[in-house]
């Protein structure tokens, strides 16, 4: 992994609950899985896997957005096809 992609992540999971940085290093370590497996694994139910990957997702959309909409970056939003 790049130096700089690497302090992004670090900067990124270490606003995490433990919990979340638990879930997001899961598939590093075991590939694709389901919740249910991701419970098992983290000891944690699967209704809280099931909130944590929620919230997690919501970050990464919202992150994404704020990426789109910076000032100097190109947004594909009005791209070919979107107008």
């Amino acid at each position: 992994m790049d130096g700089q992609l690497a302090k992004r992540e670090s900067v990124i999971l270490g606003g995490l609950p433990e919990l979340s940085g638990a879930i997001l290093e899961l598939p590093r370590e075991h590939g694709p899985m389901t919740v249910q497996e991701g419970a098992r694994i983290t000891g944690a139910s699967r209704n809280t896997v099931k909130d944590h990957l929620k919230l997690l997702t919501e970050q990464v959309i919202s992150h994404c957005k704020g990426l789109v909409e910076m000032p100097g970056t190109v947004s594909h939003a009005h791209g070919p096809g979107n107008r």
